[in-house]
């Protein structure tokens, strides 16, 4: 009898973290290898980390933030997360729609996920959405976006279409700064 696969996301942080170390250890370019733990990167050496960060870390480490680079270590989730995820996590289910959570209280709605389950990829979003600690910032570029009256079936009244050149967001400790701008 063919026994289904769970698979386990203890820490997706600590899985996505797993694989882009890979990523950089068989893809490195000489580049990477001007960066090692204990290195200080400032306005004048940003350029060592253009291709490693994410566009809006590299835009604040080049007008005066510091980074200091540190060895790899691993990042576990919160304790109140971990807690909060094994008390409840055996309540929450998917609505019919699959639009919304029920029984979802608190930590990661679906640690465990039946490979063969066929709401996985539903389930690794609301993961997602739920996640312990999440990006700093985000950048698009050259999307579309339209507005219509809701209704049930193909859409029929669409109020506006526009595209949009650049949507970005750049948080940074406390502080929140958000662009929006159209090129």
């Amino acid at each position: 009898m063919h026994k289904a696969k769970a698979l386990r996301f203890p820490s997706m942080l600590t899985a996505a973290a797993t694989l882009l170390m890979l990523a950089l250890v068989f893809c490195s370019t000489p580049g990477y290898a001007q960066v090692k733990p204990g290195d200080q990167i400032t306005p004048e050496n940003a350029y060592k980390v253009k291709d490693m960060v994410a566009p809006g870390v590299f835009y604040k480490v080049e007008r005066g933030m510091v980074m200091h680079i540190i060895p790899t270590q691993r990042v576990d989730w919160p304790p109140p997360y971990k807690d909060a995820t094994e008390k409840y996590s055996s309540q929450v289910r998917l609505t019919q729609d699959h639009r919304s959570l029920l029984g979802y209280v608190a930590g990661q709605p679906f640690p465990l996920i039946d490979a063969n389950d066929p709401d996985v990829g539903v389930k690794v979003i609301w993961n997602n959405v739920f996640r312990p600690i999440t990006s700093d910032d985000y950048d698009l570029r050259f999307f579309d976006c339209d507005t219509e009256y809701e209704s049930k079936g193909p859409q029929r009244g669409q109020i506006e279409y526009f595209q949009l050149g650049h949507y970005g967001r750049l948080r940074s400790g406390w502080t929140d700064r958000s662009r929006t701008a159209t090129d």
